[in-house]
Formats: C-alpha cells, sequence, structure tokens
C-alpha cells in the first residue's frame, strides 16, 4: 500500500509543478503586457528568472516548450533562490 502511495504523491508533485509552471507563464506574459506599469521588486526578480528561460509569447505558438522549461525551472530551485532575502 505505502509503494503505491509514494507513486501516487510523485504523481501529484509532477502535476501540481506542471499547473505552477502554467500559472508562471501566465502571470510573467501580464507583467510583460501591462508594462509600462511595474511589479514588487521580489515578483520581479521572479519574472527575470522566467523570461532567462522562456521569451515573451508575442507570436502564436505552443505553449508545451515553455511549460517544460518552467518546470524544470522550477525543479532545480532557481525560482526559489530568486526569492531568498534579503533581496539584492
Amino acid at each position: 500500500m505505502s509503494m503505491w502511495a509514494a507513486v501516487k504523491a510523485a504523481r501529484a508533485v509532477e502535476l501540481a509543478t506542471e499547473v505552477v509552471a502554467i500559472e508562471l507563464l501566465a502571470a510573467a506574459q501580464g507583467i510583460d503586457l501591462l508594462a509600462p506599469l511595474v511589479t514588487s521588486p521580489a515578483l520581479a526578480r521572479i519574472h527575470a528568472a522566467v523570461r532567462r528561460r522562456v521569451p515573451f509569447i508575442d507570436v502564436d505558438r505552443p505553449p508545451s516548450p515553455d511549460i517544460a522549461a518552467l518546470k524544470t525551472v522550477i525543479a532545480s530551485g532557481e525560482l526559489e533562490r530568486a526569492c531568498e532575502w534579503p533581496l539584492a
């Protein structure tokens, strides 16, 4: 029973990571589209980390490569490091 629970938990983490990647992609796009408005310094660091891996979506294209790239960013801990205090 515990092995099956571990497999289900791993799948749940994978799916949650994908959802967070999609949300990050949408949020970064929204921040870009609202320029010249700016966001907070903490969110600007997250936005920069996202944009280092995923470009602004200016033409119609499949989002799956961007989502996959952001899943890698999440798994690597790069976003966590971008949030570390104190903000530089």
